[in-house]
């Protein structure tokens, strides 16, 4: 068969792999089969998927992008005889983690400072308390483990002049044992919460009810303080929602950088035995990330149903555009060391990203302050081993890799 042909054929394959792996998990969390709400046992199945997504994240940074971009950089120093013994290769994938920590921040910051977030809240709690009227308090939106951030928050009233009446005097609880449990509930949303401790008191004493409300509020914020990178911050669904889905592009991004390389690595190939083993590593890595992104990206936008869908149809044209500038550059002639120079500075840079987000948005929210948060030694246990089972899929990929 002609190389040309096999390469068409490989293309075809590539992109029908990563729309079915990709679309699988968006089909099933849209379905309410991943979805954390419905029951704690299907949150614990979801955070077991998010953690296996965490090992094959962790496993295309260290063994593929790493690997591979530093080794190109090392052959594109032999072609220009340059001898630098400075880490150039990893000092790049820094610059790479800190541009994409820089770009979330900025972005964070504009949305807060777009919606009047920050001291807007507490205002809006004070001016209705002090009317009166019943107090709204936002429960902080609870953290799915890696990327659900938009999760709709919760609003209760902690009640109002009239009941208020009824249970004080002069302004007074009618008994010490009742101040004294308001007040150890003051201290302790205070605590737990210092962001939002202030507005909580306020609430606490100048409505003088809503024990179980203030209470359940402080658990929820102290689950969300020690689950959510963004608790200190804002509140607001919107916000958190765009923040979500902005962490789900960069990972759209930086997976694309790396999927063109790995269609590259097929179109360079000459003969069909080439082009069939390497696609058959390719098209199980693919496979394998297609599904963890498609679950990223199903949680990243609970409101919006057909992004996820068409973000992962456009992920899945990326292979075969890999693919025919591969074919581009074997049928014609382009500068080597322009195309090592070029493959290796993107590889750093999504190196970069990859470990961002594998620590930061996935591995770090599943694991950080898990000894505190009341979660079971088992499930701990399980999500560590299911995230080295991740790990050891990609490494499994990495050894029949034989390009």
């Amino acid at each position: 068969m002609d190389p040309k042909v096999t390469k068409g054929v490989a293309i075809i394959i590539l992109f029908a792999l990563t729309v079915v792996f990709g679309w699988l998990p968006i089909w099933l969390h849209h379905r309410g089969t991943l979805s954390a709400s419905a029951s704690p046992r299907r949150k614990i199945v979801l955070d077991v998927l998010n953690c296996f997504a965490g090992g094959v994240f962790l496993g295309t940074c260290l063994l593929h992008l790493l690997a591979e971009g530093r080794e190109e950089f090392e052959d594109y120093k032999k072609e220009v005889g340059l001898d630098v013994d400075f880490p150039v290769y990893e000092a790049l994938a820094a610059v790479g983690l800190f541009l994409v920590a820089f770009v979330e921040k900025i972005g964070f910051a504009v949305i807060s400072f777009t919606r009047g977030n920050g001291m807007g809240d507490a205002q809006r709690v004070d001016s209705t308390t002090a009317k009166g009227s019943p107090a709204i308090v936002y429960s902080a939106p609870r953290s799915m483990g890696s990327a659900n951030y938009g999760t709709v928050p919760e609003s209760r009233h902690v009640g109002n002049s009239e009941e208020v009446n009824s249970s004080f005097v002069n302004g007074r609880p009618k008994t010490e044992t009742e101040e004294g449990e308001r007040q150890k509930l003051i201290s302790a949303v205070e605590i737990r919460t210092p962001s939002t401790g202030s507005e909580v008191r306020r609430s606490v004493q100048g409505q003088g009810q809503g024990h179980a409300h203030a209470h359940d509020l402080a658990e929820q914020e102290h689950q969300h303080h020690h689950h959510s990178p963004m608790a200190s911050t804002s509140c607001d669904p919107s916000s958190i929602s765009q923040m979500s889905v902005m962490r789900a592009l960069l990972l759209l991004v930086a997976l694309s950088f790396h999927t063109i390389f790995d269609g590259l690595a097929v179109g360079l190939q000459e003969t069909d035995a080439d082009v069939w083993g390497v696609l058959l590593a390719i098209s199980i890595h693919k496979s394998l990330v297609a599904f963890c992104l498609g679950l990223e990206l199903a949680a990243s936008s609970p409101r919006n149903a057909k992004r996820p869908w068409v973000f992962m149809f456009l992920f899945a044209f990326i292979s075969p555009i890999g693919i025919g500038i591969g074919m581009g550059v074997t049928s014609g002639h382009v500068d080597e060391r322009a195309q090592l120079l070029a493959s290796s500075v993107l590889q750093a840079l999504a190196t970069g990203t990859f470990l961002y987000v594998t620590f930061f948005e996935i591995l770090g929210q599943q694991f950080a302050h898990s000894h505190d948060s009341g979660m079971k030694t088992w499930v701990v246990m399980l999500k560590l081993f299911v995230a080295v089972v991740g790990f050891a899929c990609m490494a499994g990929v990495k050894l029949l890799d034989t390009d």
